[in-house]
């Protein structure tokens, strides 16, 4: 053989070598703009809907679930439900059917990575809840702004069945009695908590 043979393929390394790099410059670049693309929705979205995505602390699921006490093969719902944390607890503790709406992309996007990884069987959707069917809901949560809630009040008790549970931490709902007021925990940093029954 002569010493081309063995130089050219190492000419082809480099080459190939080369273009691997670019070619992972490159798939960083599109990453970025797309996580760039994603926040900035995910902004607009907080902006326009006025409900900024604030991820629910653990012993507050916990405590919310409590509340509700759901029994297994109930159907939840979660209106806002953010990365989702709240349904695959309550789907992991309970067994429960768990069903979530959100509209932040960037917290739709860390709940199907969470779905994915916990292999959950609950369904998130990155939609409007407003434009979503809730009559089969049997516990429904909820972290909304007031004036949200104000609005939501309408579909509720147009959509839900009786007996439909709602919990609603922080703020009530004006327009529903609750059925129950649990107080404010300020040593475990646990908010107001009001429980409707349609």
């Amino acid at each position: 053989m002569t010493p081309d043979h063995y130089t050219f393929p190492l000419f082809s390394c480099k080459i190939n070598g080369f273009n691997n790099k670019k070619m992972l410059l490159n798939l960083f670049a599109i990453l970025a703009l797309i996580f760039t693309f994603i926040l900035v929705l995910s902004a607009c979205v907080c902006l326009f809907y006025r409900v900024p995505y604030v991820p629910t602390k653990k012993r507050l699921i916990e405590t919310l679930l409590k509340t509700a006490k759901p029994h297994k093969g109930q159907t939840i719902y979660d209106l806002g439900c953010g990365d989702g944390r709240l349904l695959f607890a309550a789907e992991k503790k309970y067994h429960t059917k768990c069903i979530g709406y959100e509209l932040s992309p960037i917290a739709y996007f860390l709940a199907m990575i969470k779905k994915i990884i916990q292999r959950s069987k609950s369904k998130i959707y990155l939609k409007n809840f407003f434009k979503a069917k809730i009559s089969d809901a049997e516990i429904i949560f909820l972290y909304l702004t007031p004036a949200i809630l104000k609005k939501l009040v309408k579909k509720v008790k147009k959509e839900c069945h009786k007996g439909t549970i709602i919990v609603s931490h922080t703020f009530h709902i004006e327009g529903l009695k609750p059925l129950k007021i649990i107080k404010r925990d300020k040593k475990n940093k646990i908010p107001i908590i009001y429980i409707y029954k349609i």
